[in-house]
């Protein structure tokens, strides 16, 4: 659809006639009606007729409009509300307007005397009290696929989402559902799909997430789908959303290939974050098993880490062991790698510290090695400050007997400051 603006001067093509128009609005009820292409202008809303034959009204994108036609239709003024389609409600300015659910029906509009009266937020745009109306039927509004058309309209109805009272909020829930796959594989759809499951409560959220049922690979693998995912599993209970388990499980290439994946590696994330270990133990024990390949994948030591963060104890020395069993040096000192190793000495206990410390001090200069490293400096200096005992003695050790090209390295001279003052603390000569 065309967007350049035109002169102030009226001008207004049929709809109907619009090569390019994007969608077709529903009538307004109650009174004939007539659809009108309002393309964008930069002029102030102009005076229009009672037949509603010209009018030139400021928008921030075009746009299809339904006015009733006869001497009893009203234009909005400059600071009132303009109908989109059968409540959809849009301001005469750019600024993002707010969605209203009530039915526009011209057999309530006020004489002609009187001002507009139109829902602004729920707010009416007069003082004067308007006729209560009835909650629009979902089906009868355009379909919620021209969110994925407009980030101005996505917008439009996250914001209403937060704003708009229980039983709006429900209408704008249903009328979401019809097009809630479509939506969430869109790049405007699916904020607006987040905002929903953030607002909704449980058993709307519950109806919502059952349009999801049978696409759960297709959103995993969706550069905006995944993110409705994640929602899903932060927002609702686990049982609600198993089947994302229970699809996921059968992923080509399994959980690890699923950690590997660009967007596969978050949901996975939110999967461990969330659930049990006992209902993600499948997924776990993938990950565990391909702990070497995946820490230096650039992806899957993310979920790594999640394992390190969020497992059992059991499932963090096992983590360990499957880092150890290789050169864990050599893993230590990778661009990667070398964030999970050092997971390891944040996140979990003495002894699975103790038993990693073990391995680095059993390899020849290897904690040496880490600490005049670029990447394997930070790990090599943490634990050098969790050692206590015999393994601190000895780390004290190797690290004196090179203290002259730990002091030359770059990355070794604060570690070499760090030995310094432990052996200084512990009243211990300190070689030169």
């Amino acid at each position: 659809m065309a967007s350049e603006s035109y002169a102030t001067t009226a001008y207004v093509q049929n709809a109907c006639e619009a090569p390019k128009q994007e969608f077709m609005m529903a009538p307004c009820h109650g009174a004939s009606a007539q659809m009108f292409m309002i393309p964008a202008g930069t002029a102030p809303c102009q005076s229009a007729s009672q037949e509603g034959a010209q009018a030139m009204w400021t928008l921030g994108y075009p746009t299809l409009v339904m006015v009733p036609c006869g001497s009893a239709a009203q234009w909005p003024c400059m600071n009132s509300q303009m109908v989109l389609a059968d409540g959809l409600v849009a301001p005469c300015t750019g600024a993002p307007a707010q969605l209203s659910m009530d039915p526009h029906d011209s057999s309530l509009e006020p004489e002609a005397e009187q001002p507009t009266l139109l829902t602004c937020g729920g707010l009416p745009c007069s003082t004067k009290t308007s006729v209560p109306t009835p909650l629009v039927d979902p089906d009868s509004l355009p379909c919620p696929s021209l969110l994925m058309q407009s980030a101005a309209l996505s917008d439009l109805v996250a914001e209403q989402l937060e704003s708009c009272d229980r039983a709006r909020l429900g209408v704008i829930l249903n009328w979401l559902k019809r097009a809630a796959l479509e939506l969430a594989l869109s790049a405007c759809g699916c904020r607006v799909v987040q905002k929903a499951f953030e607002v909704a409560g449980g058993d709307d959220r519950a109806a919502l997430v059952d349009q999801f049922r049978g696409h759960a690979v297709k959103m995993v693998e969706s550069p905006h789908g995944n993110h409705v995912l994640q929602k899903c599993i932060e927002t609702l209970p686990t049982n609600s959303v198993q089947f994302v388990v229970d699809e996921l499980a059968g992923y080509r290439g399994g959980w690890a290939a699923l950690a590997r994946h660009r967007f596969g590696c978050r949901v996975a994330e939110r999967l461990i974050e969330q659930f049990p270990g006992e209902m993600i133990d499948m997924l776990m024990t993938a990950v565990i098993a391909d702990t070497h390949t995946l820490c230096c994948h650039p992806f899957g030591n993310y979920v790594v880490q999640h394992v390190l963060e969020y497992g059992s104890k059991e499932k963090r020395a096992q983590v360990v062991a499957g880092l150890i069993q290789d050169d864990v040096v050599s893993l230590a000192q990778h661009r990667v790698a070398n964030n999970v190793v050092e997971k390891v000495v944040e996140l979990c206990g003495p002894e699975e510290q103790q038993t990693l410390a073990k391995a680095i001090l059993a390899a020849n200069g290897g904690l040496l090695a880490m600490g005049c490293s670029r990447y394997g400096s930070h790990t090599a200096r943490r634990l050098f400050e969790v050692l206590t005992g015999a393994l601190h003695a000895e780390a004290v050790r190797q690290l004196q007997d090179s203290i002259g090209r730990l002091r030359s390295s770059k990355y070794g001279r604060a570690l070499a400051q760090r030995l310094q003052v432990a052996v200084s603390a512990n009243h211990e000569p300190f070689q030169v």
